[in-house]
């Protein structure tokens, strides 16, 4: 930039910062350089960060934004690894959502919940506990930074999952601050007598219109979330599988009977020493030497024919659930039909630790971002109807059977890990780690303590590159299952992947709502 632009930019980025006084923002240099990182991905910087405390904050950011040159990049708990809020444009300012965390109704009566975007899924689960209630969907396991706006922007999947769905089939409505700066609300929450958000469908569902847009098509203000009374029973049971087989069978039958609330499916480095993502539970790697010692203690048990030290080269799969219920007497039926059906398929029950332990600190510090040896991780999913769940594990395998010599070369280790999502789909996430530098954006994450009590690594580009193309030759991979994906960002092809027709029609609605493509350019293959 020249510098009479320059002093001109200044001049401009003044007049804005002047015109919404009140608003808090920062050009801290360190906190900018953090927020222009994501778990992967570096990108320009922002020229300011500005942090609104509510709605009609966000409202006058984004009006004062209208007369100037400025395009916005919206920002949540920043723990996503798909580049959707970071900058790619010059002239950019940051809209950082965590401060607008208000709790703002809790109705027992309706059962809905209404909260400010930033409101992390810990600080909501907390205020909805004293009243015995909780979210359909409560969560990502990195809910304790992680925030609603964020999660239904990007989509997610964790807590309630497997009975429940996506976090964006859990949303009765939207109060949406436009790219003009107007404000909407959705559902029977748009009634023009300031009617509660009780159903999100009336006419057209344009709640679904800002749900999975990475923030394109508008910025997510408050949200109203519907509620269930708290489980008065609950149980934590896993099995372990010898096959590939009996372990995508017996997952995909247990999603299609709707009785988990979350199951979680590991491939057989889990139980091994490969490094695979922690912030479990503490204690983990004993955890996963009790799992591994029953499983095999189990089968010498049995009538298997095999010898001691064969039964103890094996390596399980293993899935592990969590069962809610009204009250004991479903909590037994729904075990019982559990253990049928694993049963059937060959698995051998194990302690239920594992569920239990994330159910008792559902919403850690994310050390799954440091594995055992100080390794980077960065995960690769796809979401695919059951149908297709072992097909595309064993086309995994083979990928990374045919990168064995690249793998061992620069180190790189990977495992997998499959979620239920109600009884109809499974996602499946590739976790990849690499040795390389820790980003100055962590320490917001983990405590000095955890961090130094890893190895450090210094950067390698061509590690690192290295990891950019397995992910791209991934992608590749699960699109040829017809998979979808959550947090589609910048990374995961949406525009490119769709019909004619419907990427003519995002286009337009794009260049309705958003004429000058202010908002998070970049995201979903749009401009």
């Amino acid at each position: 930039m020249k510098k009479n632009s320059k002093i001109q930019h200044n001049a401009e980025l003044s007049i804005l910062l002047d015109s919404i006084q009140g608003v808090s923002w920062t050009t801290d240099s360190e906190t900018i350089s953090k927020f222009s990182k994501d778990l992967f991905y570096s990108s320009k910087k922002a020229d300011v960060i500005i942090q609104p405390r509510g709605t009609n904050e966000i409202s006058r950011v984004i009006q004062a934004v209208q007369s100037s040159e400025f395009k916005i990049a919206v920002r949540g708990g920043g723990l996503s690894y798909s580049a959707g809020y970071l900058v790619e444009r010059e002239n950019t300012l940051l809209l950082d959502m965590r401060f607008c965390d208000q709790i703002i109704e809790i109705n027992a009566d309706d059962m809905f919940v209404i909260v400010g975007a930033g409101t992390t899924w810990k600080k909501l689960d907390e205020a909805l506990q004293p009243h015995g209630m909780r979210a359909a969907f409560w969560g990502t396991g990195s809910g304790l930074h992680a925030t609603v706006g964020g999660s239904l922007s990007q989509n997610a999947i964790n807590y309630g999952s497997g009975k429940y769905g996506t976090a964006a089939e859990n949303v009765t409505g939207l109060k949406i601050i436009l790219p003009n700066g107007k404000e909407i609300r959705t559902g029977s929450w748009a009634d023009n007598k300031n009617m509660q958000p009780f159903n999100r469908y009336y006419g057209p569902d344009l709640t679904g219109l800002f749900l999975g847009d990475s923030g394109a098509f508008g910025i997510k203000a408050e949200i109203a979330l519907p509620l269930i009374l708290r489980p008065a029973a609950s149980a934590f049971i896993a099995f372990a599988f010898e096959s590939i087989t009996d372990f995508s069978a017996a997952l995909t039958e247990v999603g299609r009977n709707a009785v988990v609330s979350e199951c979680f499916g590991f491939d057989q480095s889990f139980l091994a020493e490969r490094a695979v993502s922690g912030g479990f539970a503490e204690g983990l790697d004993s955890m996963r030497g009790r799992l591994l010692k029953e499983f095999r203690t189990g089968l010498k048990k049995s009538d298997d024919s095999r010898s001691a030290k064969e039964i103890d080269g094996l390596r399980p799969f293993t899935a592990h659930m969590s069962v809610d219920c009204r009250d004991n007497f479903e909590l037994q039926s729904s075990m019982s039909l559990i253990n049928q059906i694993c049963n059937k398929h060959r698995g051998l029950v194990i302690d239920g630790e594992l569920m239990r332990a994330i159910r008792e600190k559902p919403f850690p510090a994310p050390e799954m971002l440091l594995g055992a040896n100080g390794d980077r991780w960065v995960p690769m999913h796809g979401v695919i109807p059951f149908s297709l769940y072992k097909g595309l594990l064993v086309e995994i395998e083979k990928f990374f059977k045919l990168r064995e010599v690249q793998l061992k070369k620069e180190k790189i280790s990977w495992s997998h890990v499959s979620n239920l999502i109600g009884n109809s789909r499974i996602l499946v996430e590739v976790n990849l780690y690499w040795r390389d530098s820790i980003p100055d954006s962590f320490e917001d994450f983990l405590d000095e303590e955890f961090i130094n009590g890893h190895n450090r690594h210094p950067h390698n580009s061509d590690v690192y590159n290295g990891v950019k193309l397995l992910r791209s030759e991934l992608i590749n991979l699960f699109q040829k299952f017809g998979s979808t994906h959550l947090q589609i960002g910048k990374t995961y092809p949406y525009l490119t992947t769709r019909m004619g027709n419907v990427s003519e029609l995002i286009l337009t609605l794009k260049t309705e709502l958003d004429p000058a493509h202010r908002i998070n350019p970049g995201v979903l293959g749009l401009e």
